[in-house]
């Protein structure tokens, strides 16, 4: 009985060990470290780190401008080889971002923001920008993203 008690206990202290903080602050800390590392990896042409950090969960979602875009990660990654093959350079510039923690293992971002193609010289091909929402999961491996939504800003809905 004695190692019952004794195995039981270790048991609870080695789960407890391993669950990850779930303190408010520190959850939307990580988040919006994400969140930069996200950015980060985009304007340094890093698509490779962009890409892992898509959730390859099956749910996987990304809504953009109302319209289903991509229905998995591997879609999403395939998009950003597309666009890393012809040469051109995406840039994003992330504010104001608004996060709230769901939970030890689940957040949710919305940054407004900033998005243009470049050629390899610098200049500005086409952009646009908008809000964003990311749903956020936390994995073994850190914050992943499950789900995006984008769309246009209000000053880009009045210019239609």
């Amino acid at each position: 009985m004695k190692h019952v008690c004794l195995l039981g206990g270790t048991l609870l202290l080695v789960t407890c060990a391993e669950e990850q903080p779930s303190d408010p602050a520190t959850i939307k800390s990580e988040v919006d470290a994400a969140l930069s590392a996200y950015a980060d990896a985009i304007n340094n042409g890093d698509l490779e780190s962009v890409a892992a950090l898509y959730d390859d969960d099956p749910d996987f979602h990304w809504i953009d401008q109302g319209a289903l875009q991509y229905n998995s990660a591997d879609d999403a990654k395939k998009s950003l080889s597309a666009l890393a093959s012809q040469g051109t350079l995406p840039t994003i510039i992330m504010q104001k971002p608004l996060i709230a923690d769901l939970g030890e293992r689940a957040a949710i971002a919305s940054v407004q923001y900033r998005f243009d193609m470049r050629d390899p010289e610098g200049n500005e091909l086409f952009g646009w920008e908008g809000w964003m929402t990311l749903g956020f999961v936390r994995r073994e491996e850190g914050w992943k993203i499950a789900s995006g939504q984008a769309g246009p800003s209000e000053s880009a809905i009045g210019e239609n």
